[in-house]
């Protein structure tokens, strides 16, 4: 009678094990249908890209850009940065009837290099760039390698220089108080930043 029942035993565990054996084959053999979500990326950023200067970058849609290009003068490109608003779009556009400073931005800048100097050899050898309060010191920053410098005007101001085979890139951003939003996204900017030779 005791092997009877534990061959009962047996006999009913084998049974749920091959029920289970089947389910899962059942389950998971077959072409089923499965419902895929698909998220938009969580960081809403936008991008810049001049294959000609061999520039890309991410910026915030918060932000108002506006291109410059002087092929035939200095600098070859001037990418302005500015707060989204109307009046700083009138004032980049041109449209703007009241007179008044331009706001806080960030500018991109790209000169030649025929010489193609170092960062810092650039940044002494040109007359533009003697202005300034802080000594030249060196920054990396995603995936740019340069020096930076602090300067101070209408408004307080720093400046990141980077160099790429016969171009010099300038980077700078102004600011009137430390908590200005524009510096975070300079300092965005920047990690995001991609030269090409």
């Amino acid at each position: 009678m005791h092997m009877n029942r534990t061959l009962l035993i047996f006999t009913v565990l084998l049974g749920v094990l091959a029920l289970a054996l089947l389910g899962y084959l059942y389950l998971y053999q077959r072409d089923v249908p499965v419902p895929v979500t698909i998220e938009e990326a969580t960081e809403n950023v936008r991008t810049y890209s001049s294959p000609a200067h061999g520039i890309s970058f991410h910026y915030s849609p918060s932000l108002y850009l506006k291109e410059v290009e002087t092929p035939s003068s200095r600098p070859l490109l001037s990418v302005v940065l500015v707060e989204d608003t109307i009046e700083n779009r009138d004032v980049l556009e041109g449209r703007s009837t009241i007179a008044r400073e331009g706001p806080v931005s960030i500018t991109i800048e790209v000169y030649p290099n025929p010489d193609e100097l170092p960062a810092e050899d650039w940044v002494r050898s040109d007359t533009n760039w003697t202005v300034r309060t802080s000594e030249v010191a060196p920054i990396g920053r995603g995936q740019i390698t340069g020096v930076t410098y602090s300067w101070s005007g209408l408004y307080e101001g720093k400046s990141v220089i980077v160099t790429e085979g016969s171009r010099a890139y300038v980077f700078s951003v102004t600011w009137l108080t430390p908590e200005d939003v524009v510096l975070a996204e300079f300092d965005r900017l920047l990690a995001s930043v991609v030269l090409a030779p």
